[in-house]
């Protein structure tokens, strides 16, 4: 085998290392869940990670002490950094498949 050929076939091997890499990475992340406290221990909101609404868990003892003038912010507050931690983690797993150590 020719050293033209055989760089070739080292450089076929590394790629399909990196797609295995990469499926692993994109499973791995698609089964995490995030999860974010509301603010005032009104409870927590838990996305998927993907960002989608997965639960909202309301604390019982200190909603009474809140209005739905009051909560439907904290609320939002709380899904949206769910949403933005969901995606920072899913792109950190995806990130870190994707770096690989070439040998010169």
């Amino acid at each position: 085998m020719s050293d033209r050929m055989r760089r070739l076939v080292m450089l076929v091997d590394e790629m399909e290392e990196s797609i295995v890499r990469a499926r692993q990475a994109a499973e791995t992340a698609a089964e995490h869940s995030y999860s974010m406290e509301i603010d005032d221990d009104l409870g927590t909101v838990v996305v998927d990670s993907s960002g989608r609404l997965v639960s909202i868990e309301l604390d019982q003892e200190n909603l009474r002490y809140t209005n739905a003038g009051a909560l439907g912010p904290r609320l939002l507050e709380a899904v949206l950094a769910a949403e933005q931690g969901a995606e920072r983690a899913s792109r950190q797993i995806l990130d870190s498949a994707g770096r690989t150590t070439r040998p010169s």
